[in-house]
């Protein structure tokens, strides 16, 4: 049995702006021209953010986005959270 992800309320303030209800994007791949194989992506308000990570926990996710130096977003997911990088 798959686990739920925490509640987005659990989230402190700083972080609940990068928290992007999963069914306002559109999932895609993109070509990058450092990749041989396209890579999972993500579409949102007409940016496109590549697949980074996807983590169990909240605590995880806050320590990795907050060390994250580009845009990004963050996505809740069935196993957890998905960061998704900006691609510019």
């Amino acid at each position: 049995m798959a686990t739920q992800a925490p509640p987005l309320k659990s989230m402190p303030n700083s972080f609940q702006q990068f928290v992007v209800d999963s069914k306002l994007t559109y999932h895609c791949h993109i070509d990058l021209a450092e990749e041989e194989k396209p890579i999972a992506a993500i579409a949102y308000q007409g940016k496109f953010y590549s697949f980074f990570r996807t983590c169990a926990n909240l605590e995880t996710t806050e320590k990795i986005a907050s060390r994250m130096k580009g845009g990004f977003i963050i996505t809740q997911i069935k196993k957890g959270w998905a960061i998704w990088a900006f691609e510019f």
